[in-house]
């Protein structure tokens, strides 16, 4: 029998608790629109954690996305603004035959690496910092480019997800968005906030 104070009870209904706050993150991330907030929202939940303030509920985390509601989802407009700029660049590449250029390759790939690895750092700087939109990309670029490896980390993780999704033969896509949901996502939200937050608090010392 469990003892209600003891460590494997602990352990059990904080992993209950990611558990249900990574399902309304996923359900936040339904509309498109709020994907933003509820990322940063989730960052921020995690920095919590993993400074010693456990907040992992669900009122906590709909005070998360308030407060970070309106920057994240600027940024967020910034972000999809660029994913549909890259997209029709590679449409008007692909019909006017510049894909045959190595020069347009090398450039769409510079700035697809730079976007992807950029990405990383967006909500975790959104989230741990009150700043302009304008200085919030611009120390997402900086430390992109200075702390190279650990963004690299970052983005790896990022995509494990969606190369799970599509790599999944179809009739096992339910089984695996459950297990996504309940253990992957929180799971690998909270390595990324680990090893982000890491880098800041260093970077807050200098």
């Amino acid at each position: 029998m469990l003892k209600m104070d003891g460590k494997l009870f602990l352990i059990l209904t904080r992993a209950w608790d990611m558990a249900v706050i990574s399902l309304v993150y996923a359900v936040c991330l339904l509309p498109v629109f709020t994907v933003g907030a509820a990322t940063a929202a989730i960052y921020s939940l995690h920095f919590a954690a993993i400074e010693g303030e456990y907040e992992y509920n669900i009122k906590h985390f709909i005070r998360r996305l308030s407060e970070n509601f309106k920057q994240a989802t600027k940024l967020w407009l910034i972000e999809l603004a660029a994913i549909l700029l890259m997209a029709a660049s590679a449409w008007a590449a692909f019909w006017l035959r510049a894909v045959d250029s190595p020069i347009y390759l090398v450039l769409f790939s510079f700035c697809l690496a730079t976007f992807l690895l950029m990405a990383g750092w967006i909500f975790p700087l959104c989230c741990r910092y009150d700043a302009p939109l304008v200085t919030q990309l611009k120390n997402a670029a900086l430390i992109t480019f200075t702390h190279l490896p650990i963004s690299i980390i970052v983005l790896a993780l990022s995509l494990i997800i969606p190369s799970a999704i599509l790599l999944c033969p179809l009739k096992f896509l339910p089984a695996l968005l459950f297990f996504i949901t309940i253990i992957g996502l929180p799971l690998l939200t909270y390595i990324k906030a680990r090893l982000t937050l890491k880098l800041l608090k260093k970077l807050e010392k200098q």
